[in-house]
Formats: structure tokens, C-alpha cells, sequence
């Protein structure tokens, strides 16, 4: 039961991502702190995947892979970058949804679910 209580810990990384692109992303001119040669795609997925993997930390943490965890996380993000980009359509009056950069969220999920499912593999060599 102990162990149960404490889980919560283990999101803290993701809530922490999870804060930080939203101050990012309802920013009005993130080109000041960000270098403007950098594509927005690549930032959205490298975003993204950090999100992911910060997520199955919390969710694999003692346990083996599990493709349940992997579609819960690929949804979550998902469904957060969609409400980013909604929230940038209503409340921002310089940034705009865009269907590309849900792609690369996705992507960027993707990503960190290989990245994750390479890692369990060579360990379990």
C-alpha cells in the first residue's frame, strides 16, 4: 500500500515536461528564446519524444513492456499536443494550430516508444 502512494512520484518527470511545453507552447514569440533556424517539426517531435519517454518511465518503472503501456502513452501525448494546439488557436493571437505539428507530436512518440522497446531489448539480452 505504501508503494502505491508513493507511484504518484514517478509521473513528477512528465508533469514537469508536460509543464513545460505548455508554457512554450502559449507563448507568444518563443523565437526570442528558441533560434529560429531550428524547424518547428523537430522541436514538436523532440518535444514530444521526451514527453513519451518520461511517461513509460512512470508506467514501466519494476515492470516489463507492455503494449497497453505503449498505447497509453502514444494516446496521452497525443491527446495533450491536440490540446496544446487547441489552446494556441483560441488563446494566442500570433500561433496557430496546425495539423504538422500533431504529426511530429506523434511522431515524437513513436520515437520514444523504439527508443524504449531497443533499450528493453538489448537488456534483456
Amino acid at each position: 500500500m505504501k508503494a502505491a502512494k508513493r507511484r504518484w512520484f514517478l509521473y513528477m518527470p512528465a508533469a514537469l515536461v508536460a509543464a513545460g511545453i505548455a508554457v512554450f507552447s502559449m507563448m507568444e514569440n518563443p523565437q526570442g528564446i528558441i533560434p529560429a533556424t531550428t524547424s518547428d517539426k523537430v522541436l514538436h517531435g523532440a518535444a514530444y519524444c521526451v514527453l513519451a519517454l518520461t511517461l513509460l518511465l512512470g508506467l514501466e518503472y519494476k515492470r516489463s513492456a507492455c503494449i497497453k503501456h505503449y498505447l497509453y502513452t502514444f494516446l496521452c501525448t497525443i491527446a495533450y499536443g491536440a490540446l496544446m494546439e487547441g489552446l494556441q488557436f483560441w488563446f494566442t493571437t500570433t500561433r496557430t494550430a496546425e495539423w504538422g505539428d500533431l504529426l511530429a507530436d506523434g511522431l515524437g512518440a513513436l520515437a520514444a516508444m523504439a527508443i524504449v522497446a531497443i533499450i528493453q531489448r538489448i537488456n534483456h539480452k
